[in-house]
C-alpha cells in the first residue's frame, strides 16, 4: 500500500506486510522536488577506499536488520 501527495508524484507512506517481519512502514517527510544542494550528496572521507562487489548476491534491504541464524 502507497500513499502519494498527486497521482505518482512524492511519496508519503508506504506499507507492506512480509512473512518475516510481519508489518513495515516507511513514512517520507520534508520532500522536495529536486535536489536543493547537491553538495549534501557527497559520500563521507571513509567511503574513498570501498570497493563495490558486483558479484555479490543481492539482500534485501530489512535482512540487514534480522538476526542472522
Amino acid at each position: 500500500l502507497s500513499s502519494v501527495t498527486e497521482l505518482g508524484c512524492i511519496p508519503a507512506r508506504t506499507s507492506y506486510k512480509t512473512k518475516e517481519f510481519g508489518w513495515v512502514v516507511t513514512d517520507f517527510y520534508d520532500n522536495v522536488i529536486g535536489i536543493t544542494n547537491p553538495n549534501l550528496l557527497e559520500p563521507p572521507e571513509v567511503c574513498a577506499g570501498a570497493v563495490m562487489d558486483v558479484e555479490a548476491e543481492p539482500r534485501n534491504y530489512l535482512s540487514f536488520y534480522a538476526k542472522e541464524n
